[in-house]
């Protein structure tokens, strides 16, 4: 966590909980208010008056512009704890609006992601397919700490990808660091790069052989639904006689 000596200690406390309160109030030596979401910014050597807003107070498809409303009027945060609904889109969309606004080494922490396990009420899931959790969401971004070893054809860095240095995972929490992520491949070249270099050829497609000259020539004289009825016939036949032989050595002595 940064600990700055002297200036301002920005904080962004979505939810907050009563745990939450104290001990920000106690770090930070701000009032510990019962506020939905506390933003804005503290010294250590004083108090401030905190300032409110609900983020993730009820399902709102603008929780991600007003986080991002928040984060410009109140940030840049050292630290931002999302203690809010718990709702995995909520979760994913306040991250992708406020991360950008946090400083160089600032962390972001996410509780209770046992919700992302839970699909009434939460959006979460237990099953294999976890698509749109939170912690799949926080498991792309652990992809994105190795992007430069992705072997994707003209593959362009996202800005998580880029400055993301640190992901800690504890029980149902986790905790995200900024930083500068620019170390490359010891093996590949910067992205973007024209083709993939480590991937498996692709098998290539069966090649028929050619039709021998009677096939063609029946294929162009002998329509082709009639071509149909003769082949199923000829397949009944043969599958006829090939039981009534079976039929005769079965009777023979």
């Amino acid at each position: 966590m940064p600990m700055h000596t002297s200036g301002t200690f920005g904080t962004c406390d979505i939810g907050q909980s009563r745990f939450s309160r104290s001990a920000w109030a106690a770090t930070a030596n701000r009032p510990a208010a019962a506020n939905h979401c506390a933003c804005g910014r503290s010294s250590f050597r004083g108090r401030r008056s905190s300032v409110s807003t609900s983020i993730q107070r009820r399902a709102c498809p603008r929780i991600e512009s007003r986080s991002s409303d928040v984060a410009s009027r109140y940030g840049p945060f050292d630290v931002v704890i999302d203690d809010g609904s718990h709702i995995c889109a909520h979760v994913i969309a306040s991250f992708r609006a406020l991360f950008p606004h946090l400083v160089e080494d600032g962390i972001y922490a996410i509780e209770d992601l046992q919700t992302s396990y839970w699909a009434r009420g939460y959006g979460g899931s237990s099953g294999p397919d976890r698509a749109g959790t939170s912690m799949t969401f926080l498991q792309e971004l652990v992809d994105g700490l190795n992007y430069a070893e992705f072997d994707i054809p003209n593959y362009a860095p996202t800005y998580t990808d880029t400055w993301i240095r640190s992901l800690t995972f504890y029980h149902n929490m986790a905790c995200v660091q900024k930083g500068a992520n620019t170390e490359g491949s010891n093996v590949l070249q910067p992205h973007p790069r024209p083709a993939a270099i480590l991937a498996l050829a692709s098998a290539p497609a069966p090649i028929r052989s050619p039709a021998s000259p009677p096939r063609r020539w029946f294929r162009r004289l002998v329509p082709k639904r009639l071509r149909g009825v003769m082949i199923s016939m000829t397949r009944a036949t043969g599958r006829a006689a090939a039981r009534a032989l079976g039929r005769s050595h079965g009777r023979d002595p």
